[in-house]
Parts: C-alpha cells; sequence; structure tokens
C-alpha cells in the first residue's frame, strides 16, 4: 500500500466533469485507489462519490492506493489532481 498528501487549490470542487475524469483515470488500474479526507474514505472509481465528497477545510487529500500498479497508480491521480483547472 501507497499513499501521498496534497494540499487543494482553495477553488478545489469535485464537480461533474472533475469526478468524471479522476474516475475514468482510475478505473484503468487494477489497484483500489481512493482519497482519504478527515477519515473518510473515498473511491476514486466511483463518479457519485467523487461528487459527493466533502472537500477538508484544511484543504489536504491523501491519495491512497493498493495493489500491483499503485505507484503508477499514485503518479496519475497526482498529475491529474495537481494539473487540474478548478473553474
Amino acid at each position: 500500500m501507497r499513499s501521498t498528501t496534497l494540499a487543494l487549490d482553495e477553488t478545489a470542487r469535485f464537480h461533474s466533469r472533475t469526478a468524471s475524469c479522476v474516475a475514468s483515470v482510475a478505473q484503468k488500474f487494477e489497484s483500489m485507489i481512493c482519497f482519504v479526507s478527515d477519515g473518510h474514505m473515498t473511491d476514486c472509481k466511483n463518479v457519485i462519490a467523487l461528487m459527493n465528497m466533502a472537500i477538508p477545510d484544511n484543504r489536504i487529500l491523501e491519495i491512497v492506493a493498493d495493489g500491483s500498479d499503485e505507484q503508477t497508480a499514485i503518479s496519475e491521480i497526482e498529475y491529474i489532481i495537481t494539473n487540474m483547472h478548478w473553474r
């Protein structure tokens, strides 16, 4: 299992386009991939779960992956989140 922590931009919101983009990338991997924020885990492969996820007040989001391709999965999800145009 691997994880990394990201500080989110103040404009970050997981609306339908953002959630769909993250989920479509996450679905390419065999690994279980989730976001952890304020102790709650959200499946990155589930668009509805991502849209319902509350962005934590401290803007810190942990990406956790477990599986054979976990490192690549984390790298790609991290890239999407850090390069996303939130507006």
